[in-house]
């Protein structure tokens, strides 16, 4: 299965598409799909992504699929 899913990302990564895991990131909701939001514990109320549920994948500057996180404001 590791294997597999080596050769995928690889295939994947020839065609020009590439992972982003925005993890820490402040929200873009042309790059990121928000499936929940929770409130900031100690910091300034700054929209981030705290929690990422799916990574996103982007050939260049063209999402292809938005990255799934949770918002934390």
């Amino acid at each position: 299965l590791q294997n597999t899913h080596a050769e995928i990302v690889a295939a994947l990564s020839r065609g020009g598409i590439e992972r982003f895991d925005p993890l820490g990131e402040a929200f873009d909701p042309n790059r990121h799909e928000a499936v929940a939001r929770r409130p900031a514990e100690g910091q300034e109320p700054v929209a981030i992504c705290g929690v990422v549920f799916q990574p996103g994948y982007a050939a260049g500057d063209e999402i292809i699929r938005a990255a799934r996180v949770v918002v934390t404001d």
